[in-house]
């Protein structure tokens, strides 16, 4: 009875593994969606769009889609042309962290993290930042 017991314990902790793995692949493709979107808005100039994948905490600090533009064109002018796009591991944290490696239109690698949150069932982009890209390769 008690090898029936171990077995179904560890059939459960392996079906929950299975869930969660899978829980964190539709999260991951989810906010590489809401990123790829942004990027997507930035690149045809639709700033709407792209004011629109913003958290309503960024929304509330910016006001409008026209400052929100001159934030990024100014802070993160990678973003406007990026050109190539590869997403690394999602990190499970609070903020959700979503690290993407963009290569703009000068060829230059850039370490890109943004902060997700989570708002009425939709993933929204609450934050970015460089980092460092030392030591990574430029990707092919």
């Amino acid at each position: 009875m008690r090898m029936l017991s171990l077995t179904a314990v560890l059939s459960g902790t392996a079906t929950f593994s299975a869930v969660m793995a899978m829980a964190q692949e539709d999260r991951g493709a989810a906010v590489r969606s809401v990123i790829d979107g942004q990027l997507t808005a930035f690149a045809s100039g639709d700033l709407p769009r792209a004011y629109a994948a913003a958290s309503r905490s960024i929304r509330g600090q910016l006001g409008s889609a026209d400052r929100f533009g001159q934030l990024m064109r100014a802070g993160f002018p990678m973003v406007w042309d990026a050109r190539r796009v590869s997403y690394l591991p999602l990190t499970e944290s609070r903020p959700l962290r979503q690290r993407v490696l963009v290569r703009d239109a000068e060829g230059l690698t850039h370490v890109l993290e943004y902060d997700m949150v989570q708002a009425d069932g939709a993933w929204k982009i609450d934050g970015l930042r460089t980092l460092p890209a030392v030591g990574l390769a430029t990707p092919a």
